[in-house]
């Protein structure tokens, strides 16, 4: 096991008991006990490495903007993930696993390169954007990638887009401990001004349903009716709602959670700090900033418990829980 000493002459960086409340979109969590920052894909797998020898477990975070820390903070190394490299060939990105994906996309979209305009106003990292497959409207971000180096394993690899598994908000690095440091993109050319006005436009439509308040996006995935056995003429009778509204809500083939929250009048909820936001169903907020974790984690469980209760639907969280 390494020491301190050791682990602090390998990572500069290196500071102790740090609170990851300010790292993070839900301004909640408790301190780690370490805590550097990566600033190249090197740096990360160095610092990987070091926890590794020193049996520390490790955390990758990126904006924060989908994950929840518990109260009690994290027990070994947070990594900050910070590596913004970018290069363009043709119409051929690469970029690192800490660059902002609106700023990936600002970047491209100057470059007269298109195709992930549906990501506009979506918080992240790239590298949070492959391990989630983040999206909207039908689609997600794996769907873009066609190379994905990561350290799994103990090694560096390269995940093609067969190994990412892809499915809705998941790739295999959801079920395995990979991190991402850089990702391979493809685009298409198109007039800056075109993919400039597209994106603009989606987040024109985002923040007119998204709360201002802090949060960390959507808590639960949203139904994908095409695997879910749903009868449809039951669960409109639980919701009070019709065939005609039903099918107009899901016309992606997939139900919204915000939908089943709002029919079912939960929206507003609060336990302790945290609330179900009124203005989308499916974001719990902390609009006074005095939430702890504990109340965000009891208001998921009545959510949960109250929609499987009275429609019958068992929901699955989006978001990745620390030190839990």
């Amino acid at each position: 096991m390494a020491t301190l000493p050791a682990l602090r002459g390998i990572i500069p960086s290196l500071q102790e008991n740090v609170l990851l409340k300010p790292y993070t979109t839900f301004k909640i969590g408790g301190p780690a006990r370490f805590l550097c920052r990566a600033d190249s894909a090197d740096a990360m797998v160095q610092a990987l490495q070091a926890a590794a020898r020193a049996e520390l477990p490790q955390l990758v975070l990126g904006e924060g903007s989908n994950v929840l820390i518990s109260d009690a903070g994290f027990p070994g190394l947070v990594i900050l993930d910070r590596n913004t490299e970018f290069r363009i060939d043709g119409a051929t990105v690469t970029c690192g696993g800490g660059l902002k994906t609106m700023e990936l996309l600002q970047r491209c979209a100057d470059r007269g390169l298109g195709g992930m305009e549906f990501m506009a106003g979506i918080p992240g990292t790239v590298g949070a954007a492959v391990r989630g497959n983040a999206g909207a409207w039908g689609k997600g971000f794996g769907e873009l990638c066609q190379e994905v180096t990561c350290f799994l394993g103990g090694a560096v690899v390269q995940l093609r887009p067969a190994d990412l598994q892809l499915a809705y908000r998941y790739s295999v690095l959801r079920s395995k401990p990979g991190v991402v440091l850089s990702v391979k993109i493809l685009l298409a050319k198109r007039p800056a001004e075109q993919v400039a006005r597209e994106a603009a436009d989606i987040v024109r439509k985002r923040n007119e349903r998204i709360p201002p308040d802090p949060s960390i996006g959507s808590i639960f995935k949203n139904i994908d009716l095409k695997t879910a056995q749903l009868d449809e003429v039951k669960l409109c009778r639980a919701l009070d709602t019709t065939e005609e509204e039903f099918r107009a809500k899901t016309k992606y083939r997939k139900l919204p959670v915000g939908f089943l929250t709002e029919r079912l009048g939960l929206r507003g909820m609060r336990i302790g700090g945290a609330q179900l936001s009124n203005q989308h169903g499916n974001i719990i907020i902390n609009p006074e900033q005095k939430a702890t974790a504990d109340d965000v984690a009891q208001l998921i469980a009545f959510i949960k418990t109250r929609i499987r209760n009275q429609a019958g639907i068992q929901l699955e969280e989006e978001i990745q829980y620390v030190g839990y």
